[in-house]
């Protein structure tokens, strides 16, 4: 049995490793057997009961002898009081990162967060399709953001391969419009319809990619996750797509724009607010293949978080080298690094770094982002935790 605090159902995986014994519709299970548990509830006692598992054992051996010498391994991370949860990982050897988005985009949902850049964002990229199950919000909604499915917060660091907690199991976005859901706080100006504003898709399988250790990982809910993304990996491989067109841009009247922040800096002034973003829509005809526009975007613009997503009826592109939140289940660490103060970089142009760190317009509004994220984070920290631990830091992109 599994130890629980919450009373409620869990849908997670566990596994048995060997030496426990536990019996399950009658069957036992012994210290040959790796078990898979899919289903965990509580009795009368707040302890877990396992409602339904196979063995594992044989299947197990079976997986490690078709992988080919690829390293495969149940990981469990169970601890006092917390529930289990167990992650299937294996090598996988001759991935290109282009070729394997391309065969993935063959199936649907393709989800593709691409790192082309060293640093602390840019280790992974991470792609993946057929997604399993679907969060979906739509604007005018209440709670956009109520009864979010989770994952288990207590994976933990493995001494190979990326840890559970790197890998995303949902991804999607959450658009700015969720703002505007129920209940309203003033009335927005364009007409959203039911447009999504919040959606995320899960995937039972990701290939993870470690540009630092330079290996590739096929990381999933179980063996079979992983041998179907294999397979999808190994498919026939469309040819890359080229055609696709943009409009020439249009965007709001530009005297509505000097408007509102005119009204911004009314409020400012009245102490209502302490930041208004004040942000114009700029919309444009597209025709063509989104995947196509992508790979342009990624060519000319290389940055540590891009993104590709797939929502059926519409598309997303990222390109950017902001995070904006980074969480560590593990460590319960909260880390945002919000890029504020730009100056633009010209071939030979030594004297950029000297002249950003000078202009007094450009250090007020990095010093305006660092406090307003220090009080956001302040909002959900313990008192006397967040600390600014690199101010006016210069980076290239």
């Amino acid at each position: 049995s599994i130890d629980h605090r919450k009373h409620e159902v869990f849908r997670k995986q566990a596994l048995l490793l060997e030496g426990d014994q536990e019996l399950v519709d009658g069957r036992s299970f012994g210290r040959i057997s790796a078990l898979a548990v899919h289903d965990v509830d509580l009795d009368e006692n707040g302890r877990g009961v396992v409602l339904a598992a196979d063995r594992g054992g044989r299947q197990a051996e079976q997986d490690r002898q078709e992988s080919r010498g690829h390293e495969n391994r149940l990981r469990e991370t169970a601890s006092a009081g917390k529930y289990c949860s167990a992650v299937w990982t294996e090598r996988i050897d001759g991935i290109n990162v282009p070729g394997a988005a391309l065969a993935l985009a063959a199936g649907d949902g393709l989800a593709w967060l691409d790192s082309q850049l060293d640093g602390p964002d840019g280790r992974y990229s991470f792609l993946a399709n057929e997604p399993v199950e679907r969060h979906l919000r739509r604007f005018g909604g209440e709670a956009p953001f109520s009864r979010f499915p989770g994952e288990s917060a207590d994976r933990e660091d493995a001494s190979e391969g990326p840890a559970p907690s790197c890998v995303p199991r949902w991804i999607g976005y959450v658009a700015y419009d969720a703002a505007w859901s129920k209940p309203t706080p003033g009335r927005p100006r364009f007409d959203r319809g039911e447009a999504p504003v919040v959606l995320f898709h899960r995937y039972d399988a990701v290939l993870v990619i470690d540009h630092q250790e330079g290996q590739a990982w096929l990381v999933g809910d179980d063996a079979a996750a992983c041998r179907r993304l294999r397979a999808r990996l190994g498919g026939p491989r469309p040819a890359e797509p080229s055609e696709f067109e943009v409009s020439a841009l249009s965007v709001d009247d530009p005297r509505a724009h000097r408007e509102a922040i005119e009204r911004a800096l009314a409020h400012i002034a009245a102490g209502d607010v302490y930041e208004v973003n004040v942000a114009r829509r700029w919309l444009a005809r597209f025709e063509g293949s989104a995947l196509a526009l992508w790979l342009r975007m990624r060519e000319a613009s290389q940055v540590p978080l891009g993104m590709f997503f797939d929502a059926g009826d519409h598309s997303v592109l990222a390109c950017t080298m902001e995070r904006f939140l980074r969480w560590d289940a593990g460590t319960r660490r909260l880390v945002t690094r919000p890029i504020k103060g730009t100056v633009r970089r010209m071939p030979g142009d030594d004297e950029a770094k000297a002249r950003l760190l000078a202009d007094p317009k450009e250090r007020a509004e990095h010093s305006m982002i660092v406090d307003l994220m220090r009080n956001d984070l302040g909002r959900v920290a313990r008192v006397g935790t967040v600390q600014v631990e690199a101010p006016l830091v210069v980076e290239p992109f």
